[in-house]
């Protein structure tokens, strides 16, 4: 992709202070709606990625970025990247860029990232940092991709984005990975780990070479073992909802209420967090660049709970979790 082409972004914010960019089109309409009810300041509209480009150039001049990178936990106004810059780094010199999408899997900011890093060079940013918050999406993705693979529904276990960046010349790992197809159930597991944390390392040599720091953050999950305050508000509701007579099981299925995120899945994710958690500690103490940090269990030790109420998805957080996320990661990023 040639430098000064920039790549397909239908979706990305910037806040700084009481500025906030966004790019407005027929798939960001409703959401934008969404956050002109609860945002008060002006918002500038963009049609696209280009327009944002020119009208976050002047903020970017001189400032420390901070490059925010996932899916629907991460995209739009009211998760941890705007809260972190309206609370924690309000005062400061930093703008925070927010190029997360729903439902994006790590290996789709692969181009969007080559691109911006140079860009944000090339326009006087101070100096770079990126936050990548991921797992559920990337797991979940590739399970699916991988299964149906397996029961011959479908000719490769690769997304388009994923076979394009196995070509590429920095993905030797994962070229490789992708040459080990795994036969049985119990090595896919570890194999589709494998390969995620091979294309979030592709993620973490662009920052290297780039000069920017770069996190890694393995997300927080709604697991009991890791997030018991989501259980218990999920019974509390329950209690004060249910009729005795109807278990709790099927109390949660009638409303589609979900106990945990492998019910969007046939099988069970935690056999592929399981994996991944164990490399996520083995590149924390390998990576010479990049900050691994496993914050399934963030939530952990807070009695609330951290995760939408209303809807009991068991994916994603509500104001009580994303505050937790920009507090820990104002404290890790020291940019205050």
């Amino acid at each position: 992709m040639p430098q000064n082409s920039p790549p397909s972004v239908m979706q990305a914010e910037a806040y700084r202070g009481d500025t906030y960019v966004l790019i407005r089109n027929d798939r960001t309409e409703s959401a934008i709606d969404l956050t002109k009810r609860y945002v008060l300041e002006p918002i500038c509209e963009v049609p696209d990625f280009a327009g944002f480009l020119t009208a976050t150039a002047g903020i970017i001049k001189g400032a420390r970025v901070l490059v925010a990178l996932g899916d629907s936990r991460t995209a739009n106004f009211s998760n941890w990247p705007r809260i972190l810059a309206i609370g924690h780094l309000r005062e400061t010199d930093v703008v925070v860029v927010n190029l997360a999408e729903w439902a994006r899997c790590s290996e789709e900011h692969v181009a969007v990232l080559e691109f911006y890093l140079g860009w944000l060079r090339e326009h006087g940013a101070a100096g770079i940092s990126v936050v990548l918050i991921a797992g559920l999406t990337d797991m979940h993705s590739k399970l699916t991709y991988y299964a149906k693979f397996a029961e011959n529904n479908a000719p490769l276990f690769l997304s388009e984005a994923e076979e394009r960046l196995g070509a590429a010349s920095y993905s030797i790992d994962l070229a490789q990975l992708n040459d080990e197809v795994p036969t049985e159930w119990d090595a896919a597991y570890h194999w589709i780990a494998r390969r995620i944390v091979a294309i979030v390392k592709v993620l973490e040599r662009q920052c290297a070479d780039a000069g920017a720091r770069f996190f890694a953050i393995l997300e927080p999950n709604s697991y009991a073992d890791c997030s018991p305050g989501y259980e218990r508000a999920l019974r509390r509701a329950y209690e004060t909802q249910g009729d005795a007579a109807t278990p709790f099981e099927t109390w949660c299925q009638e409303r589609h209420y979900s106990r945990d995120p492998s019910k969007f899945h046939a099988r069970d994710l935690r056999a592929i967090l399981q994996e991944l958690r164990k490399f996520w500690r083995t590149e924390a103490k390998r990576s010479r660049h990049g900050t691994y940090l496993d914050w399934s269990g963030l939530f952990f030790g807070i009695d609330e709970c951290c995760f939408d109420e209303a809807h009991f998805d068991a994916v994603h957080y509500n104001r009580r979790g994303v505050d937790t996320i920009a507090g820990a990661l104002s404290e890790l990023l020291g940019m205050g």
